[in-house]
């Protein structure tokens, strides 16, 4: 259950960046990882949105208005040792 809210919300972000011609590629690892940890903390989807939050869609609006992707690029989003990390690529 909570993988599939993960899948929602990231599905969801994703089609936000494409209206700003930006692609979201995620390893499903990443939302493995996302519902693992929001199910230790019992918090349901409310975790979810948090860690997508400070995981993923603050460091890509940070980027979005002063970094490598904001006309248009590519955000990759993969699990390093333990974390999500986040690569950018100008379009």
């Amino acid at each position: 259950m909570v993988f599939q809210i993960a899948k929602l919300r990231i599905e969801e972000f994703s089609e936000e960046l494409k209206k700003k011609n930006v692609i979201l590629k995620i390893e499903e690892k990443v939302l493995k990882w996302i519902a693992e940890k929001s199910f230790e903390t019992n918090f349901g989807g409310r975790e979810v949105q948090r860690i997508i939050h400070d995981k993923i869609k603050k460091p890509c609006a940070e980027e979005l208005l002063f970094g490598k992707i904001k006309d248009k690029g590519t955000v990759e989003v993969k699990l390093v040792k333990d974390d999500i990390k986040l690569s950018f690529k100008k379009g």
